[in-house]
């Protein structure tokens, strides 16, 4: 009703005011708690359903399936999963579901993490002794030798076992690939005992390490009972994932005008509606079924449309309602009819994202009574579910409604609430390694640059850990960052940014960007004035120089990190320095110089070994300078057997190898073991070289290195076919390259075809030889392996003439010849010209 007009400020005349006399919000909500939420049965896709049940049966028999659901934002994509997880549970599937969260590219495994625990069967409220008999129990059960490998699981799922030997001295590939193997006999174990079925939704919000993991074991489950059910939305080429690669691809569409009129028939529960309004709405939605609906909805709220006599109509004429542009317009226009504290309520939960806890939600509000109240209203609108499995788990209906929400903030708010949130999941002590992610996102959207870096450090360091490199590249990003918002941070802490950073950088090859980063480090440190600091910084910057094949700044750097150290009488970093620098001349060519350098690194360490068992083994920086002799003597042995010292070399090869033993290291164990191998088979002495080559295979297996495990099978292949057993000969280079095609290491795949090829040749089958050789080709040309070309050519030429096919022969080796001339090598072009004459 009209009041007293009243002068408001900014405007120069009188406002004209009026009081709300009544209001029609419980009619509104009664209206809405009649319709239903979602048709009571899936309109459209047809076609996709019946696939999905013919894929349902070879699963079944035996043959893994991967079902790809591509569509945009409000197509349906959750509303059909609903449907074939219905249907994949009437066929007696076990469903294990992981979800990606639309701010969670940064979390590894996130996804993954769920799926296990459900697996596992650890919930919110198991104590850190409960999970770890439940991870254990489970393991144990399917592979006793799973024991050894439980820390590693716990580093990945942050729950804490004794950590180990074994597990400490792999480098983090290794331990990738470990939880890679583990994953997949896992997931084979239990499809072995019942059909099984892998959700992982949201796809395209995948963290690159989820995204790896899935291909991984897609790529190596194609004769389980296994169903892998991915919806996502259309990936970009800068969304830093890679495509699912699916057996079966579906991709959603509009609704036609007949499936849309039948959903808003579905929807109101009646078999006639409304002409006018029927049309009203298709025009508006053009086929987007989430659009229906909450147009549908809004029509509703705001009594466009209500029941009479059993059927829904029009109130008012069509051209009289403002349609909006877009569905984010319509349920802004929803929240905007919200109570006050009702939408509070949905923005404080925006800002915990699309899934959420009700304890942690709760905390943030302060009126609990209200809470309730406004939850429930929440979802009798159908904003918000509860978790069928988890009453205390709610999720937003649909994403686009969770970031309008979200958008409806002032950034004040936005900051304010993310504080609340952060300081809310610190002082959850058992769960604060899993939420290192999310409390890194919700103090850098609160600007404490103080909790952001701290909490960014050391998600990033666990990322690297479990070499989730993508993710833990964003982490360090986000760290230098709040470093840079603030003055006040030291300065060491910015240093050790750009030198993590950097070292991720280069591991993945991107060299000029970790060297970018390594000279940030190094400014920062000599600004610093902090001489350990700067020290550490020059010697990882070996490392970084390293890999991007620097090896003048490598050494550069190396010697000034020696002289800090010799000033701060630091053993272990004088000795890292000198195997730097006689690393460089070996790479220079210079084995006499860097064989001179290397014997005094190792005479610094030495005693290293006696030292590491008085401490009982139980000090960490006496067991890293047993690591870095190891690593020495290993070097000493390599460039003595280069000189032609095999006796030397062999000395310091087995005293490397006690090194090795004494810290549990495998991998190390292995390498050795195999040089050793090396030297007595290269000297012609096989037999004695034999039992070296199968003990580093024996070791490599047990540890799950396929890497090496490969490349020792094809020196064990060599061997054997050096003494004429070429039957074994084969059989361990197809088995190497089995284990190539797991990991998909397309180098040595290559390479192990042309050895193939080779052996097909020596035993008289030129044709099966040449079958290899040109699939080696391929593989060489996809990865542009341009040195391997020119060798494959070769070897393509040798198939040819023993074919008698010399114009064939010939165009193979003007290849390989293009090859040499283009890399400038002019006495190889040169030979293989009167090669070709």
């Amino acid at each position: 009703k009209k009041t007293a007009s009243k002068k408001m400020k900014g405007k120069k005349k009188r406002v004209r005011m009026f009081e709300l006399s009544s209001s029609n919000a419980k009619r509104e909500q009664n209206n809405v708690s009649e319709w239903m939420s979602e048709s009571r049965h899936l309109i459209g896709n047809k076609d996709l359903l019946a696939d999905f049940e013919n894929q349902i049966k070879k699963a079944l028999e035996g043959e893994s399936i991967v079902f790809a659901i591509e569509g945009h934002a409000g197509l349906g994509k959750s509303r059909i999963v609903r449907e074939l997880e219905k249907n994949l549970e009437k066929n007696k599937c076990r469903v294990y579901k992981g979800n990606c969260l639309s701010y969670g590219s940064s979390l590894s495994y996130h996804p993954w993490i769920e799926i296990l625990n459900s697996i596992f069967g650890i919930t919110s409220h198991d104590a850190m002794e409960s999970r770890k008999k439940k991870i254990a129990s489970m393991l144990l059960r399917m592979n006793k030798s799973m024991k050894d490998w439980l820390p590693l699981i716990g580093e990945i799922m942050s729950v804490k076992f004794e950590m180990n030997d074994l597990v400490r001295n792999l480098d983090n590939s290794l331990k990738m690939q470990k939880f890679y193997d583990i994953v997949l006999e896992l997931l084979v174990f239990i499809s072995r005992e019942s059909f099984l079925s892998i959700v992982i939704e949201d796809y395209h919000w995948s963290d690159n390490s989820s995204s790896e993991l899935l291909n991984y074991i897609c790529r190596n489950t194609k004769k389980e009972r296994i169903m892998f059910l991915i919806p996502y939305r259309p990936i970009s080429d800068k969304a830093g994932i890679k495509e699912i690669e699916a057996s079966v691809k579906h991709k959603l569409k509009e609704l036609s005008e007949e499936e849309t009129g039948e959903l808003i028939e579905n929807l109101l529960d009646v078999e006639n509606i409304d002409k006018e309004m029927k049309n009203l709405i298709m025009k508006k939605s053009q086929g987007n079924p989430f659009y229906v609906e909450e147009l549908v909805k809004s029509f509703i709220e705001q009594n466009y449309i209500a029941k009479e006599k059993g059927g829904w109509s029009l109130n008012r004429k069509a051209e009289e309602i403002a349609l909006p542009n877009s569905v984010e317009e319509v349920i802004l226009s929803r929240i905007d009819r919200l109570d006050l504290k009702e939408r509070e309520i949905l923005q404080s939960a925006s800002v915990l994202g699309r899934e959420f806890d009700m304890n942690l939600l709760s905390s943030l509000c302060s009126d609990k009574k209200l809470l309730v109240s406004s939850m429930n209203v929440l979802k009798q609108l159908d904003l918000i579910k509860t978790d069928e499995e988890n009453e205390k788990k709610f999720f937003f209906k649909h994403i686009l409604t969770c970031e309008t929400a979200y958008n409806t903030l002032s950034f004040a708010k936005k900051r304010e609430t993310h504080e609340k949130a952060g300081r809310l999941l610190e002082k959850k002590e058992k769960d604060r390694a899993l939420n290192l992610g999310m409390l890194s996102y919700h103090f850098h959207k609160a600007h404490n640059r103080e909790k952001a870096l701290r909490y960014s450090l050391e998600a990033g360091e666990k990322s690297k850990v479990v070499y989730a490199n993508d993710e833990a590249i964003e982490f360090f990003s986000r760290a230098i960052e709040n470093c840079n918002e603030s003055a006040d941070l030291m300065i060491e802490k910015a240093a050790r940014c750009h030198e993590e950073r950097a070292s991720v950088y280069s591991f993945i090859g991107r060299g000029e960007d970790a060297i970018k980063d390594t000279q940030e480090s190094l400014n920062l440190a000599v600004e610093s004035k902090d001489k350990s600091l700067l020290a550490f910084c020059l010697s990882e910057a070996c490392i970084v120089y390293e890999l991007s094949s620097k090896f003048d700044k490598m050494k550069e750097s190396a010697e000034k990190a020696l002289e800090i150290y010799i000033e701060l009488s630091d053993k272990f970093g004088i000795a890292k320095a000198y195997n730097y620098i006689g690393m460089y001349y070996g790479i220079a060519g210079e084995p006499k110089r860097e064989m001179e350098i290397l014997l005094k690194a190792a005479e610094i360490l030495k005693g290293a070994r006696e030292e590491y068992e008085k401490t009982k083994k139980k000090s960490v920086s006496k067991g890293e300078e047993v690591s870095l002799l190891a690593v020495i003597l290993n070097n000493l042995g390599y460039v003595q057997r280069l000189l032609g010292d095999n006796e030397s070399a062999l000395k310091n090869y087995e005293e490397s190898l006690k090194a090795r033993k004494l810290i549990e290291d495998k991998t190390g164990i292995a390498q050795v073991l195999n040089n050793i191998g090396m030297i007595y088979g290269r000297g012609g002495d096989i037999p004695r070289a034999m039992p070296y080559c199968e003990e580093s295979i024996k070791i490599y297996d047990e540890i799950g290195n396929k890497k090496g495990l490969g490349s020792s099978l094809i020196n064990y292949g060599y061997f054997n076919g050096e003494i004429g057993n070429h039957q074994k000969e084969l059989e361990c280079y197809e088995k190497s390259l089995q284990i190539q095609k797991q990991i998909n290491d397309k180098y040595v795949m290559s390479f192990t075809l042309g050895n193939i090829g080779n052996y097909h040749l020596k035993m008289n089958n030129p044709k099966k030889a040449l079958e290899c050789q040109l699939e080696s080709l391929a593989l060489k040309k996809e990865i542009n392996d341009r040195t391997g070309m020119a060798a494959t050519y070769s070897n393509i030429a040798r198939c040819y003439e023993a074919m008698g096919d010399n114009e064939k022969r010939i165009e193979n080796l003007k290849e390989e010849l293009k090859i040499y001339e283009e890399a400038g090598e002019e006495k190889k072009a040169a030979e293989l010209k009167e090669k070709i004459k």
